[in-house]
């Protein structure tokens, strides 16, 4: 699966069109056995990938088949992962390498990751849809905007986090075909949840990645798309973020000692901030 569709990339829609029906046949069979699949199965990383590049290379061609992707790939964003609270001294989940220790607050967190890479992968595989189809998409808008909405404060994986964040403007481009009463109460569900990932994301490549989101949806909806307490809102939350990055750089020199320590990515949060003030 993986092999036939980095061939497909590297050779282009043109010469891969030859051989598509026929590929696409076998990967439609392998779909039936998807669902059979346990949620830490490679085979399902692989199928993802694969329905994700020719996505990319069939265009809008791929809408023909979202009605056989689409509840697998649904199902495994979806997932949920076992969690349990850890209580204080408790070990055995920290020396069990199929289960990762979360710290929020004051509590820990005990995650089982089997699945998680998985559920990661089906995001970034709706973002590709919604990206490469647009309009073609339409019909399944509304059920990934719910799906992906409260994913921007999924704390257990960064990579379901910032596919949720890039998936935002997509789908509000993919929704314009419903009109603009449609697509205004989508952006209404979405901004509140955006703003909040945005005022509370403890990860500085999440969180360029939201500062993006919102940028790209200002710019597809129009400066408009925001009401004046939106608006201050918005502003005291950017100056908080741009607070924080300056106190930083006065902690920089210190930093640089620290094998941690990532200029780039702090350079590019900046990069998004400036974009999203930009946008504004």
């Amino acid at each position: 699966m993986e092999c036939i569709s980095l061939i497909g990339l590297a050779v282009g829609k043109e010469k891969f069109i030859n051989d598509c029906y026929e590929i696409m046949q076998d990967l439609v069979k392998t779909q039936v056995d998807f669902e059979n699949l346990g949620n830490d199965d490679p085979q399902i990383a692989y199928l993802i990938g694969a329905w994700t590049r020719i996505c990319k290379i069939l265009g809008k061609d791929f809408e023909q088949y979202l009605p056989i992707v689409m509840g697998p790939v649904l199902k495994a964003a979806a997932f949920k992962p076992e969690v349990t609270v850890l209580a204080d001294g408790e070990t055995d989940v920290e020396e069990d390498d199929n289960w990762e220790v979360l710290n929020v607050g004051d509590q820990a967190f005990g995650i089982k990751t089997s699945g998680l890479e998985e559920k990661s992968s089906a995001c970034s595989m709706l973002v590709c849809y919604a990206r490469e189809l647009k309009e073609g998409f339409v019909n399944y808008v509304e059920e990934t905007t719910r799906l992906m909405v409260p994913l921007l404060r999924f704390y257990f994986h960064e990579g379901v986090r910032a596919a949720a964040a890039e998936a935002l403007p997509h789908l509000l481009e993919c929704a314009k075909l419903r009109g603009d009463d449609y697509v205004r109460q989508m952006w209404q569900y979405m901004n509140k949840e955006l703003f909040k990932a945005i005022e509370i994301e403890p990860d500085h490549e999440v969180l360029g990645e939201l500062f993006s989101s919102l940028g790209k949806c200002v710019e597809t909806l129009g400066v408009s798309c925001l009401t004046g307490d939106e608006l201050k809102e918005l502003t005291t939350i950017l100056d908080q973020h741009l607070k924080k990055h300056f106190e930083r750089c006065d902690e920089r020199q210190e930093k640089r000692r620290d094998e941690d320590f990532d200029e780039e990515v702090e350079e590019e949060l900046l990069e998004e901030v400036g974009g999203t003030e930009d946008s504004i």
